[in-house]
């Protein structure tokens, strides 16, 4: 819970320790923050046309493939992600 609120707002000084211990002990946890801010700034360079229509789950086919190379570009455990695109 802490990872997502981080990505939306910024964390108190209490929860960011508690958020940075437990990153250091949680491998799986760590990587999940890393691939959320990730798509976090995949999102944030998308057009507002690109948004709208991967909120609707209609990305066009070129769209689709931008944002499966950047996946496979950017980490190994990211092109995992592409799967779930189509």
């Amino acid at each position: 819970m802490l990872i997502s609120q981080s990505l939306d707002r910024r964390l108190g000084l209490r929860e960011r320790l508690i958020l940075r211990l437990h990153l250091v002990a949680c491998r799986p946890c760590d990587r999940y923050l890393q691939q959320s801010e990730f798509l976090s700034s995949a999102i944030d360079v998308m057009n507002a046309d690109e948004k709208e229509a991967l909120y609707e789950g209609t990305l066009s086919a070129s769209a689709r493939e931008r944002i499966k190379s950047a996946l496979r570009s950017a980490a190994p455990l990211a092109a995992l992600t592409c799967l779930f695109l189509g």
